[in-house]
């Protein structure tokens, strides 16, 4: 495999009677020839995972769709280029011969270029593991790099711009997108400090596209596809038409013509908006970062695989906190028995749950829910004496003088929870908040974290709007309420309180100095289900070989 590999990136030594051609461009690869039922089917297989919640869809249904979301089409036969590795060994081992034509268009950049880079600013030292993730990025030219939350993804990519910007005299147009306002708007502004010029923003009611932009893929994708969606009837003008016409022209120019293409946790978006938004690019250097990226079988890992490729730099939570980059944590356990109920009882109060939020809802609606979506709605956001039991260990660690950030599944929990402690614990109003999506980015988040920093507020409660991009170096404790198991999500809130804090005089935190933070989860046992994903979040704690894991009865 390594030897084809070598043949794709000199573009040497090509067979030129190869019954099967391989043609790799800058974003889909095309296979002209004919290939046996067997390979395409292990190719098929391959490149395809099983969409979650399409046994609900009513092709699946009707049997008309497998639920298969697939990367490889047959007429003509085409694929990511993210694939390409997978696609060769496939090829080889089943003895295909294959005449492979790279015209892919890359971008060159020499080691003294990114050592420029790695000086550019005085007030940032990168650290060794930072550098080698950048330099294998220009290795390959697209790949994933995967650092752990606090692992300073944000700088690699300021790195790799730099060194772009060095190599080509700023001859060069980049383009940055994450999912959600809140990182896209830290993301501007880390990006604008570091590379001291203006940064353009693509997002909610705000377009500015600059030579380096950062833009939010779900604004990228209602923009491209306006006018695009068929409905019944005529299709209506909006009162802007030209203005949003205008806006879709010049996004879609702006991925063909972006010479680099960074994806910041891109990937968590829909698979139809990762792939309408992505497959239109022709940039030539792709980078995705992520701390949460699972290989095998994952769509949101596959997602992200498909334009960017495999992982080419990876460390992992427990390496960067044995190396003094991140703080150790001690993660409390506490087994919540609760009161068991039947699946009937547990179906009639999650319908009356839903009925008060909207009234007009209707059985077949409610009827559609998994036993997944009843159990956490019922057994877990509006479980008050669950929730109890959070504000009173909340209030534990207020006492203690910790500061405190608390990661809920939904809206009514947050309320429940910050109820309890304002109410039955007294904890001051002044000194604990809760954030959600209803609370504007700059009017409320942005104040209520600098407070945070002040020492002002001790306790954010927040929805998973905090789940990616904000750090709380201030925070010296966790806690997650939402009793869900996948690991990605686990680390990611957890990461958000693992970065050191350090002295305003500091390049970089005191990897010789320890630091301890606090986490807290509560285990469910109550239900068969609800038992099996508490099992999972006590794996992943456990794997993590840093992890202090601490077991503790009521």
């Amino acid at each position: 495999m390594s030897t084809i590999l070598r043949k794709i990136k000199t573009g040497s030594e090509i067979r030129r009677n190869a019954k099967i051609s391989l043609s790799i461009g800058n974003m889909f690869c095309i296979v002209k020839g004919k290939l046996s039922s067997t390979v395409t089917r292990r190719l098929d297989k391959k490149l395809s995972f099983d969409t979650p919640g399409a046994q609900y869809s009513k092709p699946y249904q009707m049997g008309i769709w497998d639920g298969k979301t697939r990367f490889l089409t047959k007429r003509p036969m085409t694929f990511p280029i993210g694939f390409i590795d997978d696609v060769i060994k496939i090829l080889e081992e089943s003895k295909v011969d294959c005449d492979i034509k790279a015209r892919r268009k890359t971008i060159k950049v020499k080691d003294q270029s990114i050592k420029k880079a790695f000086l550019k600013n005085k007030s940032i030292i990168p650290r060794p593991y930072q550098k080698k993730a950048v330099i294998n990025g220009f290795k390959k030219g697209y790949g994933i790099v995967n650092l752990p939350t606090g692992g300073g993804k944000t700088l690699v990519i300021n790195l790799m711009i730099a060194s772009v910007d060095i190599e080509t005299s700023k001859e060069c147009i980049h383009l940055i997108v994450a999912s959600g306002i809140g990182l896209c708007r830290q993301l501007q502004k880390q990006i604008s400090k570091f590379q001291n010029e203006e940064v353009g923003f693509i997002g909610q009611s705000e377009f500015n596209i600059r030579r380096i932009t950062v833009a939010s893929i779900d604004t990228l994708y209602q923009a491209i596809n306006y006018m695009n969606f068929k409905k019944k009837g005529k299709k209506k003008k909006s009162s802007n038409h030209e203005e949003r016409m205008k806006k879709k022209e010049e996004i879609i120019y702006l991925l063909k013509d972006t010479t680099t293409l960074f994806l910041d946790e891109a990937h968590h978006s829909p698979a139809k908006t990762f792939k309408d938004v992505f497959y239109k690019t022709h940039a030539k250097l792709r980078i995705g970062t992520t701390a949460t990226y699972i290989r095998s079988g994952d769509g949101e890992g596959m997602l992200l695989r498909s334009v960017t490729g495999n992982i080419v730099y990876k460390k992992t939570l427990s390496w960067m906190i044995e190396k003094g980059y991140l703080a150790k944590p001690t993660v409390i356990l506490l087994e919540y028995s609760g009161k068991q109920k039947s699946n009937a009882e547990i179906d009639f109060q999650y319908k009356e749950i839903m009925r008060e939020k909207d009234p007009k809802v209707t059985d077949k609606k409610l009827n559609k829910a998994t036993l997944w979506n009843k159990l956490y709605t019922v057994e877990i956001s509006h479980n008050d004496t669950r929730n109890m039991i959070y504000a009173k260990v909340l209030n534990e660690f207020y006492k203690n003088k910790l500061s405190i950030v608390l990661f809920v599944k939904e809206l009514y929990q947050g309320e429940s929870i910050y109820s309890f402690a304002i109410n039955k614990y007294k904890i001051p109003t002044d000194e604990i908040m809760f954030l959600s999506g209803k609370d504007n980015v700059e009017e409320v988040r942005v104040p209520v974290l600098k407070r945070l920093q002040k020492g002002k507020v001790r306790i954010i409660i927040c929805t998973k709007i905090l789940n990616e991009g904000i750090d709380f170096p201030e925070a010296n404790c966790g806690m997650r309420a939402g009793g869900e198991v996948f690991s990605g999500n686990i680390l990611q809130q957890l990461g958000r309180v693992l970065r050191k804090t350090k002295s305003l005089l500091s390049k970089d935190s005191n990897r010789k100095s320890p630091q301890n933070v606090f986490w807290f989860d509560l285990c469910d046992i109550h239900h068969r289900l609800l038992a099996e994903h508490s099992l999972g979040r006590i794996n992943t704690y456990e794997s993590e070989r840093a992890f202090n894991v601490v077991y503790i009865n009521k």
